[in-house]
């Protein structure tokens, strides 16, 4: 079972939505599919070129309460501080009542 006292950080966990408009044409954007508490397990950086540019890549492993449906083309969002996340397939162990996933950090426009 997750220690209630471990998951101290407010996430939002977003799921794809595609809207159309009065033109037919599609927009895409994100829709919260829950808002909960994580416990950030590990926290780790490191640069690299993408696209010709040097880029900080940040990495966070978080813990969350099994949720059903959570898959990778979600992303997560912390509250604190807006930092949006591409979710790595991610580990669920419903038997132990947790989800772990790895985080990796993306663009504003991803």
């Amino acid at each position: 079972m997750v220690d209630a006292g471990k998951l101290d950080t407010r996430i939002e966990i977003l799921e794809p939505k595609v809207t159309v408009d009065a033109f037919g044409t599609q927009k895409r954007g994100w829709d919260i599919y829950i808002k909960t508490k994580c416990g950030v397990v590990k926290k780790s950086g490191r640069r690299a070129l993408v696209e010709g540019e040097v880029t900080d890549l940040n990495t966070r492993e978080i813990i969350i309460r099994y949720r059903k449906g959570i898959t990778s083309k979600m992303r997560v969002r912390f509250v604190d501080d807006g930092t949006l996340y591409a979710i790595q397939p991610p580990d669920a162990r419903r038997r132990e009542g947790m989800i772990r996933m790895t985080l990796t950090t993306i663009s504003e426009n991803g």
